[in-house]
């Protein structure tokens, strides 16, 4: 068994897409996952599975959130080991140097981002807004002493053309403790 975590984005937003928890932990183990648990409101779930390809676990995971909820929920699924490492390397730290008060965010990408992405994504940034883009995670700093931000996971998926979710970094550093 392996341990995994589905990143759901876009539920309990706004009161659109409403997801009690609990009830997505019961979809969770009917899909046949154990140790299934919950991290706030905004689709955190981390699990046990057997090892399986990441691209065959989200489809998995996506085809049966469907089912269970009668509309489609994108969803990134990293190992909960990667969510460690993220923490660990700490780039708001160690590369971008982000000050105290920054917001800093991790961005979770369906996919690696290409040459052409990275260079959209460069374009994107402005004073406020310091992007660094690692894989398939973008690591997003806010200085709003600087100005003001025009950071949203709608623009990242609008520029970028690919879904992505994502989580402040106490979210992350909480869900690599999981």
């Amino acid at each position: 068994m392996a341990k995994y975590i589905a990143l759901l984005r876009g539920i309990n937003v706004s009161g659109v897409k409403i997801i009690k928890m609990e009830d997505l932990r019961t979809i969770f183990a009917r899909m046949g996952y154990t140790q299934v648990q919950t991290y706030i409101q905004s689709g955190n779930v981390v699990f046990d599975a057997p090892a399986t390809p990441i691209p065959k676990l989200t489809a998995d995971i996506t085809k049966g959130l469907a089912t269970a909820l009668g509309y489609q929920v994108p969803v990134v699924v990293i190992k909960a080991a990667t969510m460690q490492a993220i923490a660990i390397q700490d780039a708001f730290t160690n590369s971008i140097k982000s000050v105290s008060a920054a917001k800093k965010y991790v961005a979770f990408l369906e996919k690696k981002l290409s040459n052409e992405q990275i260079s959209t994504l460069a374009s994107l940034a402005n004073p406020a807004d310091t992007y660094l883009p690692q894989g398939d995670v973008i690591y997003i700093s806010i200085d709003e002493t600087k100005g003001k931000s025009l950071f949203t996971n709608m623009l990242l998926e609008k520029k970028l053309k690919l879904y992505a979710t994502t989580r402040n970094w106490n979210t992350v550093c909480k869900l690599a403790q999981m």
